[in-house]
């Protein structure tokens, strides 16, 4: 990504709290408003803004957009926003999963509604087994 903009911004060299108001300091808000309205780069900062906005709770003035203004644009658009990573497009190659044979493969398989393969079926077997010896419930009854 290029960030060359920000060179350029009218609030470089500002103090970056004075852009973070709390919510209901509506004079902080509209003086952070007036400098960003002067900046000569203000909507490649409020498409940066909006595009951090997706992933993170992004708090302050970014492009001249409190953070309502900017879930307000989010939904007129329908585009994802908060809560969805970067990540979940990332698919495991298979070098990475574990063999069958363990207690891993044996979740894989129940994940992807496969039945277990027999190797993976006495790996939880086993698992199950020494998990009861390590963890004995205590059988008493009560007459």
């Amino acid at each position: 990504m290029d960030n060359d903009w920000i060179k350029q911004a009218a609030c470089r060299g500002l103090d970056p709290n004075f852009f973070v108001p709390e919510r209901y300091e509506h004079a902080a808000i509209r003086d952070a408003k007036k400098i960003c309205a002067t900046c000569p780069v203000q909507n490649q900062c409020k498409e940066e803004g909006l595009r951090l906005h997706r992933f993170t709770d992004l708090d302050g003035i970014w492009g001249g957009l409190t953070k309502v203004e900017r879930l307000r644009i989010l939904r007129k658009e329908n585009l994802p926003r908060r809560r969805h990573s970067p990540m979940r497009d990332i698919r495991f190659q298979p070098e990475n999963l574990k063999p069958c044979g363990t207690t891993a493969a044996y979740a894989r398989h129940l994940r992807h509604n496969e039945p277990p393969c027999e190797e993976c079926r006495k790996a939880h077997t086993l698992w199950q087994w020494d998990y009861r010896r390590r963890h004995p419930r205590n059988r008493q009854r009560v007459a």
